[in-house]
This record gives C-alpha cells, structure tokens and sequence, in this order.
C-alpha cells in the first residue's frame, strides 16, 4: 500500500505534457507530489479498493508544475511489471467535461427557477410518467407536487379530460 510513495515507474509522454514537466523531472515525482489536497486525502482509501477488488475507478485532481489544478478520471489496476507487482493508472483529462457539466448544472438551475415561477402548468415527462411537475401545474390539477409527481402521464390527462367532461372542478 505505500506505493504512492515511490516516483513514477514509466509514464506516457501525453501525462508528462499534461502535468508540464519534462520526462526526467515527472518521473522523480510520486503521487504526493501531483495530487491536490482533498485528492491526497483520499489516497490511502483508494489504495485499499485497489488491493481490496484489485482496481479502482475515480475523479481525482492534480497539479501541474506551474501549481494550477487540473481534474483527472482515473483508472488503477494491480498489474505484474517484469515480475514485480506494479499499480498501471490510465488517466483521462476531463477539463472540458467538467465545464460542460457546471454549464449543464447552471442552465438546468435557470431552468428551474423559471419553472417554478411560472403561473401555467408545466410538467416534463419521462418513460410515460410525469417526471416533473411545477406548483401551477398541480394547483391546477388540484393535486400536491408529490401526489402528482411519478403519476403515468397518460391516466393523468385521461382523468383530467374526463373530470372536465364531466363539468367537475376539483378543488386546490
């Protein structure tokens, strides 16, 4: 388990270039050395999933030599390396992918408060069920968001046709 205390075996000439070393400054460096705090606090446990399922997969943050971070998805897997046991790491970069992800979240955000403040019904449906309903839409239905939400879209607009059909108003 003290691997993480070692230099680089070998590394790829992409993972030198991504960390802004040159090849023999990056393989003086060990783990400790690239990894972000909240990262290098998460080692130790990271190594146990290794040697407990004999690899592991996560996100991880590391530094480059100029000290900005970067974030990195992670794959480790024991591995026999010219008859020693050995730890191969394949990293992904996922800078772009993790803007794409806060850009997702900020827009979805939006998204919501204009949903919520909306005065007609708005409901999104997903596999034939409501999977989202706002408080106009409910209030409308004469349902709580709760009731209504997980209903299967189709019973809901065949009830609330029938119900007005039928000159019945429910009650909010």
């Amino acid at each position: 388990m003290g691997t993480f205390n070692r230099s680089m075996t070998d590394a790829n000439r992409k993972t030198i270039e991504i960390h802004g070393y040159d090849e023999d400054e990056f393989m003086t460096l060990n783990l400790r050395d690239v990894d972000v705090p909240a990262s290098q606090a998460l080692i130790q446990e990271r190594m146990r999933l290794v040697d407990e399922q004999g690899e592991a997969s996560f996100e991880v943050a590391h530094y480059r030599k100029d000290r900005t971070s970067f974030p990195l998805e992670v794959f480790v897997k024991k591995v026999d390396w010219n008859g020693t046991p050995a730890l191969l790491s394949i990293a992904t970069e996922i800078t772009e992918r993790k803007r794409m992800e806060d850009a997702l979240k900020e827009s979805e955000e939006k998204y919501r408060i204009v949903a919520e403040g909306a005065s007609d019904g708005i409901a999104i449906v997903q596999d034939g069920r409501l999977a989202y309903v706002n408080r106009a839409l409910a209030a409308m239905a004469g349902y709580t968001i709760e009731e209504i939400t997980g209903a299967s879209f189709i019973r809901f607009v065949a009830l609330e046709s029938i119900l007005d059909l039928m000159g019945i108003v429910k009650q909010a």
